[in-house]
């Protein structure tokens, strides 16, 4: 933990660290490690308050929105779900293979979890029943899901984004890359989603229904006839003219 590039805090695992993350409140950190462990810190004294154990290397760590769960991802073939005050598991994940990630829903109530088959998996955190399943063609390297907990993101090595519904597990839309998409992001009011790739480029893309209009009706040099905006736009949104100027 650095305080303006002075070292204020050094947390010492037993072998690599692979994640890092603070609480909501700031006042903790978890950290996973190659050692098989993840550890829960006070962030203010390096105190180690809570070591909880996998079989194998733990990859990533993620707090709930509220602070009060912390979820993990291992190699051991689990994603599992642990109490930060009393380090007590409450619910085990399980998957075929290695679990790369794991990333709450904004609510705290749904757990996407990202393994090396190319599958991600929602679940319900309080029943630890798996309410849908998002398979890939390839690996997925990380998943986000978008403010209102509706739609889920992820990025895959196949150089592509897909969107998908959160809860019926439908495919919505897929963004295209030049090459594998590694983490990605909503905005805050979820209208957008940031991308990065290995091709070289940070992407920016528009998802709401109103700027994806503007933008593909700026792009016209003549305005769309009434049974052109049906076809193309769907019988839900008014027919309007580009501009008064255009054909």
């Amino acid at each position: 933990i650095w305080d303006a590039g002075a070292e204020v805090l050094r947390l010492a695992h037993d072998g690599p660290v692979n994640w890092v993350v603070f609480d909501p409140g700031g006042a903790g950190l978890a950290t996973a490690s190659a050692d098989g462990t993840v550890r829960v810190w006070d962030a203010a004294t390096g105190a180690e308050l809570i070591r909880l154990t996998h079989g194998d290397v733990v990859w990533s760590v993620v707090f709930s929105p509220g602070g009060d769960l912390l979820a993990s991802a291992s190699g051991d073939g689990t994603a599992r779900v642990w109490d930060t005050r009393s380090g007590t598991e409450k619910a085990r994940l399980a998957h075929d293979v290695l679990v790369r990630a794991v990333v709450f829903g904004p609510g705290g109530d749904r757990l996407a979890s990202v393994d090396d088959a190319g599958c991600v998996r929602v679940w319900d955190v309080v029943s630890a029943a798996e309410v849908a399943r998002l398979t890939h063609d390839g690996e997925v390297n990380w998943a986000a899901f978008s403010p209102g907990g509706d739609r889920l993101a992820t990025a895959c090595r196949d150089g592509s984004v897909r969107i998908w519904d959160a809860a019926s597990g439908a495919e919505l839309a897929e963004l295209p890359h030049d090459d594998a998409v590694w983490s990605l992001a909503f905005s805050p009011d979820g209208s957008r989603l940031a991308s990065a790739s290995g091709d070289g480029s940070a992407r920016v893309w528009a998802l709401s229904t109103e700027e994806l209009i503007a933008q593909a009706l700026g792009r016209l040099t003549e305005n769309l006839t009434e049974e052109e905006w049906q076809h193309h736009m769907g019988p839900d949104v008014p027919y309007r003219r580009l501009r008064d100027d255009l054909p």
